[in-house]
Formats: structure tokens, sequence, C-alpha cells
């Protein structure tokens, strides 16, 4: 194996002028030993202390870093080169911070399956993620088995797709899995997101050719999978195919621009620009054109509904990102709050 067969690239080459370190790719990750793979082979890294003062801390799966020998069996990890994209989602709990979930990916493969799981909303928040991060999305369709109208759920994907590929696939009966095999380019690498139970280890499985990853038989109840993979990891398929499993996301929360929002909704981006303010916001202000599209039947009232729900979470990420924009969005709904106050006291006045 060579570093090329990992994924290195020009890219990742102009930032090794000047050092004696040498670049390895990060596989699995964990709090303060990661398993990496410098081209011959693969190994444990420890951090060096003074590292997790840089921003791009901790190296995430697909990081590539640079590293020097701490004795025969383990390295240790001085830099994390600049990261070409980022897969990244804002860190679940209270805190305002952000969780890289794979770097340096090519392709997200979007997995979600057919039964209860199915979400085009949620599909869209995946969409946003992808847009952010550089990378461009696949969006695949699992356990066709289990379904007698795969065309449905294909069509309400594809409308949200902007038409890149969607895939239906069945682990069981194999329908589908040449096709996605066609859609993967040797030398690439690809990460697998979705939610727990949608069969993202059985499909890894299966393009591997071999069982790499536990999986785990869905329930009898509801049809749902249950969670098996608690870690990322990347793999190196027999293909060259470098692709990156994680675990199911119980929830996908934004890290995001306005941008990346809009990117997701682009027949409703480009109606807006016919809409006579240029800061409309599409909802009941004179001359607006999305709404009138919408009238005419033109756009759908669900996707402009949940473009506004996106909007409101990134603004609120910016607001608690920068507190200068926090201040300034206290300052304005205070100054409302004083206007609706003056003018409800105008009226009580005899």
């Amino acid at each position: 194996m060579t570093l090329q067969s990992l994924g290195w690239s020009a890219f990742f080459e102009a930032h090794l002028e000047g050092t004696n370190l040498f670049p390895c790719r990060v596989v699995s990750e964990g709090t303060d030993l990661f398993l990496v793979h410098d081209g011959f082979r693969e190994t444990f890294a420890m951090i060096r202390g003074r590292l997790r003062e840089d921003p791009s801390f901790p190296p995430a799966v697909g990081d590539w870093v640079l590293a020097q020998r701490a004795d025969t069996k383990r390295y240790i990890i001085e830099g994390i080169l600049p990261r070409r994209t980022a897969m990244v989602r804002r860190q679940a709990g209270p805190m305002t911070s952000a969780q890289v979930l794979a770097a340096n990916v090519d392709r997200v493969l979007l997995v979600t399956s057919m039964n209860q799981d199915f979400s085009v909303r949620r599909l869209e928040r995946y969409l946003t993620l992808v847009w952010e991060s550089g990378a461009t999305p696949i969006i695949v369709l699992t356990k066709t088995d289990l379904v007698s109208d795969v065309e449905t759920f294909r069509r309400q994907a594809a409308g949200c797709a902007l038409g890149f590929p969607v895939v239906c696939v069945s682990s069981v009966s194999g329908e589908g899995i040449d096709e996605l095999r066609a859609l993967l380019v040797s030398g690439e690498t690809m990460v697998l997101l979705g939610s727990s139970g949608v069969g993202k280890s059985t499909l890894v499985n299966v393009l591997a050719g071999t069982e790499i990853r536990e999986t785990k038989t869905i329930r009898v109840d509801d049809g749902k999978g249950r969670h098996a993979t608690t870690d990322r990891h990347l793999f190196k398929l027999p293909s060259g195919v470098l692709l990156i499993d994680t675990p199911g996301l119980r929830e996908v929360q934004l890290w995001a621009t306005q941008d990346a929002v809009n990117d997701t909704f682009p027949e409703i981006s480009t109606m807006a620009e016919h809409c006579r303010f240029r800061d409309c916001q599409h909802a009941g202000e004179p001359g607006c054109a999305v709404v009138a599209a919408m009238d005419r039947g033109e756009i759908d009232a669900a996707r402009l509904a949940s473009l506004h729900r996106l909007r409101r979470e990134v603004e609120h990420l910016e607001r608690e990102r920068d507190p200068l924009a926090a201040s300034e969005h206290k300052r304005k709904l205070k100054a409302l709050f004083r206007a609706v106050e003056k003018r409800y006291r105008q009226r009580e006045k005899p």
C-alpha cells in the first residue's frame, strides 16, 4: 500500500515543504490514542500535548497528520494538515461547538432505509451539511426487499437530490449493489452517514465482500434496525475505494452557513431573484415571487417550510458563534418590543 492509495494528493503534498515529519492518515480515532496508516502499515499514535490548542484538534478519521516515531511501535502526532473537505455537524449537547464526522472525503453516501426511518426533511438536513463540506452526495435507499413500492421512495429522494445519484439497494437480495459499485471510484474517499439501523454496516460488508463490521438484525415489532457501529473507521475495499463507516446519528444538528441552506433549495433561491425586495423572507411580503410560485404549484410548500426552519436554525447558530451578532439581535428585539409597547399604550389613551 502507498500514500497515494490512501488518498494522498498534491493538495497535501504542498504542505510538506520544510518539515522532516512524515504524513499518516487517521484510520480510527480515540480520546488520546489514534490508529494511523503511514503507507506501509497501521500503527497507534499519541497526540503531542500542544496540539490540543490547534483549531483543528482533535484529528478526525480521514485526516492527514504529521508524525514522528516515539518508539518502534508508536508514533507521536505533531500536526494536522489542512482539510480539503470536512463533514461537520454541531456537537450534541448544550455547548456551541463543531464535531468533524469525517475529513478529506470526496463523496458522501447518505444512507436511509425505506421504512419508518425514511424522511425527506432529514435528507434535506444531511444535504445541507454535504454542500457545506465541499463533497458531493450519493443517496442510498436501503432495504428494498422490505417494501413493495420502491419507486415512490426513489421519487421523493430524487426531489431533493438536485440530480445527484439516488440508488435503491438491498443487501439481502443484492438489488442495486452493482449500480452502487459502479459509482464508487478507486482512490476516492467515501463516508457513510445515516441514522442507526439503516443498514450502513451491512452495506460495508457487502461492498467489501467479507464481514468487516458487526451487524444486528432488525426488530420484529417495528422493522427498524439496531445500533451496531460504535466507532468511525476507514477501510480500504478490494476495489481500491476508501470507505469511512460511522455510527448512526440520532440527531443532525446543522453546522453550516446560509449559502449551504440556499444550495439545498435551488428552485427557491432561483425564484427569489424575482422578488420585489432583495431581502425578501418569503413570508408574506408584497411582490414575493416565491410565494406566488408556491400558489401556482411550482414550488412545494413543504420545501419552503423546510427552508424557513433551516434558515432559522442557522441564524440561531450564527448568533451563538458570534457574540456581536447575538448582541445586535437582542438590541433589535428590545427595540421591537418597545415599539409594540408604545403603540399599545397610545391605543389605551382616551
